[in-house]
């Protein structure tokens, strides 16, 4: 008897464990067998949509900081052939009182433009150097980042510097811009010709008779760009057409886009991403996507895939400034129709925008005027770059301490685009008694979150050894990565959900609780 007994309670031990090996892969696997998976004591929890406008870090419209424009401005002189050219009007040092302003409105980034005309002869100086060490402090400060671009013409007309004069100032930035790249969003290429825009240079560092095309000095100059960026970090270029080039493209014919696979690798390719400063502005955004090939179109298609792993920004330009009656960059838009909000919100979610200026000419704010005319500021303004928003969450009611934690979520990107910068991604378990953290990382990368997808996220991570017995809030924490920022809210990524963000925290409510026994 005693030996079918034990016969007995060995096959009933086998089927409880073996039932539990399938109850944990069945929850860990697909969006399907995650739910057929939950057992009994699994909270199912929707979330419910918000509407609200709200910052967060590194996306949508940016204030623009740069010098004053001279009182009389006369429009041509990017020709370059000014020899008299002598504005060198510096930008003035950041002001916190702006930029918390700007985070008041729901912005959380500055496009910061260095005017450093005075120098194209001789090194920067220490007073200049120190000027961009307190503005990346104010900006820390102020709880924002900057994208930041470096020009010697502005607003246009007169002269660049040499190519070695350009490397000789990139080698000085290095170590002001390693120290603070925590608030760096992103460089823009800059440096070379009229604003910096790549175009109109009095130095070869351009070929300007060639459609703007690069050569042997734009290689150098971009090169070393990337050199003294930590790696980590994006540098958006002004055409296409130069990355095309640059990667070895022949009769101005796109190279192939980022695939996946090189996402964020760390390669120039990854690394290389697009602004253009005149979205509104008519046939080929002014020669934005223009090339001898007259393939706008094929440029379109290629940065609708390059851009769901890098960073478009811009600004809107002027609209009209070309009288265009043919849709030569066969956008489907002529005369009158440039900034429309149809067209607006088509290119912009095809192209992934993530940044655009706020306050471009603001002595004629044409662009934004129509769109609020129309009733698509509002949306531009929450779909810029990504909006993660919480769809259900099924996570367990009781969890033994030494056992693995199992839950899940679903999680909807309802903007135009994804993070371009690392991002973490956290679980974090609240004590409800002593407020004590306890922190379960998971390897997902939120990057990967394409616009307009659902995405499943299923945790199954050993718990904290030192975790103790008790009731646990269960929250969603996703911080910038940065040492020095990791615990400031204002980095860290708000959810479009109503009632899951905590602004003294940065951390966004699960609104359940597990005992943790």
């Amino acid at each position: 008897m005693i030996k079918y007994l034990h016969k007995y309670l060995f096959t009933l031990t086998f089927i409880l464990t073996l039932s539990g090996i399938i109850m944990l892969n069945s929850f860990a696997d697909s969006q399907s067998k995650a739910i057929d998976g939950m057992t009994s004591t699994t909270v199912t929890n929707t979330y419910k949509t918000s509407n609200e406008n709200f910052p967060n870090p590194e996306r949508g419209f940016a204030t623009a900081y740069e010098p004053p424009w001279p009182e009389k401005v006369t429009w041509g002189l990017c020709e370059a052939t000014d020899d008299n050219y002598s504005y060198t009007k510096m930008n003035g040092p950041l002001e916190l009182a702006s930029l918390k302003a700007d985070r008041a409105n729901n912005i959380s980034l500055a496009l910061v433009r260095y005017h450093i005309a005075k120098y194209r002869n001789q090194p920067l100086s220490s007073d200049f150097l120190e000027l961009l060490r307190k503005d990346f402090r104010t900006a820390r400060q102020a709880g924002v980042k900057l994208v930041i671009r470096f020009s010697y013409n502005w607003p246009m007309g007169g002269h660049d510097a040499s190519v070695d004069q350009v490397l000789m100032h990139l080698d000085q930035l290095k170590p002001v811009i390693q120290d603070n790249v925590d608030v760096i969003a992103f460089m823009e290429a800059g440096f070379i010709g009229c604003w910096g825009e790549w175009h109109h240079t009095t130095n070869q560092l351009i070929n300007d008779e060639e459609g703007y095309s690069i050569n042997q000095n734009s290689r150098k100059i971009i090169d070393k760009i990337f050199e003294i960026l930590p790696p980590e970090r994006m540098v958006a270029v002004r055409y296409p057409r130069h990355k095309f080039q640059y990667f070895g493209s022949e009769n101005w014919k796109p190279t192939a886009p980022l695939t996946e696979s090189e996402a964020f690798n760390g390669s120039k390719k990854a690394r290389w991403a697009h602004h253009d400063d005149c979205l509104v502005c008519g046939e080929w955004n002014y020669g934005t996507y223009w090339s001898p090939r007259k393939n706008g179109s094929e440029v379109r298609d290629f940065l609708s895939q390059d851009n769901r792993y890098l960073v478009q920004s811009g600004e809107p330009g002027d609209p009209g400034q070309l009288k265009d009656t043919e849709d030569e960059d066969q956008d489907g838009y002529t005369l009158g129709e440039h900034d429309s909000c149809s067209r607006i919100v088509e290119l912009s979610s095809k192209l992934h925008w993530s940044v655009l200026n706020v306050n471009y000419n603001p002595q004629a704010p044409i662009a934004y005027e129509r769109w609020r005319k129309e009733g698509c500021y509002d949306k531009i303004t929450k779909k810029l770059g990504y909006r993660f928003r919480l769809q259900e969450s099924f996570i367990p009611k009781y969890q033994k301490a030494d056992g693995k934690f199992l839950m899940s979520f679903k999680i909807v990107n309802d903007g135009w685009a994804t993070p371009y910068n690392p991002r973490k991604l956290e679980i974090i378990l609240r004590n409800q008694v002593n407020g004590q953290i306890f922190t379960i990382p998971l390897q997902d990368d939120p990057r990967f979150w394409q616009a307009g997808k659902i995405h499943i996220i299923n945790v199954n991570s050993e718990l904290p050894v030192n975790i103790l017995s008790g009731k646990y809030e269960v929250l969603l924490n996703l911080p910038d990565p940065t040492s020095s920022l990791k615990n400031r809210p204002e980095y860290s990524i708000r959810l479009g959900n109503k009632h899951v963000w905590e602004e003294n925290t940065g951390y966004n409510s699960l609104l359940t609780t597990v005992v943790i026994e």
